[in-house]
């Protein structure tokens, strides 16, 4: 991500630059997806299918710097840049539907909250897997893992073991490191700032076993949230960092999303924190 030579701050956009007027199907919601660091919304795809069936409307968005051909390096990518992109696609996204759940993963998870702490019109929800409020083990929490349990570290190693990708990441340079980690210090002192603007349901979503972002993150994330909106924090099974366990498995992720849109009740069937 870039580092700003002009010491400009992180500025999110104007909750204006989200009103728009259009024709609408009054009966459609959206589903809006974003992805994580380094991933992809081929993470997704195993989701889509099902939710449109479904008769919801999907929007998979590629960050800056990812995708099959990026437009930039991704040590080039300011936070601006990343949140303007995000503010910009759920305007267009949210012309053609009736209501949007936004569902993010990792860093597409911070994105979301930050995404709907512009209180956004039609916005009705947030799903969250894997997302961190302050620490990410190899961004600013190397020395977490020390306090893990041995056999917690080597479950976490299995399951990324396992874990196939079947696209390109983007790549950047060990000298890009030290950038990347201010840039995501910078990400979470935003949102922080800015977490007590959103007014719309939350659920958070989290496996004991991630060893990218700490377990410990999503408690964090719910007492921030809780004076300020709905909030809900599930614990997953067997997923790692994962949206999905290793053998891609996705009824629960799936269950979360769909009970979440149609009851606004996910309690059931779920082991809520």
């Amino acid at each position: 991500m870039k580092e700003d030579a002009s010491q400009e701050s992180t500025v999110l956009p104007e909750s204006s630059q989200l009103d728009h007027k259009a024709q609408i199907n009054p009966e459609s919601i959206g589903v809006f997806l974003i992805h994580g660091f380094t991933g992809s919304p081929y993470e997704f795809s195993p989701l889509t299918p099902y939710l449109e069936d479904l008769g919801y409307k999907t929007h998979l968005v590629t960050l800056p710097a990812h995708g099959d051909f990026p437009d930039k390096h991704l040590a080039d990518v300011s936070i601006n840049d990343l949140l303007n992109h995000c503010a910009s696609e759920y305007v267009r996204f949210s012309s053609t539907v009736n209501s949007v759940y936004i569902v993010g993963h990792s860093l597409g998870g911070v994105c979301s909250l930050l995404t709907a702490s512009l209180q956004p019109e039609k916005l009705a929800g947030i799903v969250v897997f894997a997302t961190p409020f302050e620490h990410a083990y190899t961004l600013n929490y190397t020395h977490g893992m020390l306090k893990e349990p041995f056999q917690k570290i080597v479950q976490g190693i299995r399951l990324a073991l396992k874990d196939r990708i079947p696209f390109q990441r983007p790549v950047f340079a060990p000298w890009d490191m030290p950038k990347l980690m201010r840039e995501g210090d910078q990400l979470f002192t935003v949102l922080k700032r800015n977490i007590q603007n959103i007014r719309v349901p939350v659920i958070l979503t989290h496996s004991k076993i991630d060893m990218t972002v700490p377990y410990e993150e999503m408690e964090k994330l719910k007492i921030a949230l809780t004076p300020h909106c709905p909030v809900t924090a599930i614990t997953l099974k067997q997923n790692g960092h994962g949206i999905f366990p290793a053998s891609q498995d996705i009824s629960e992720a799936l269950e979360i999303i769909i009970q979440f849109i149609t009851t606004g009740d996910i309690t059931q069937n779920t082991q809520v924190h």
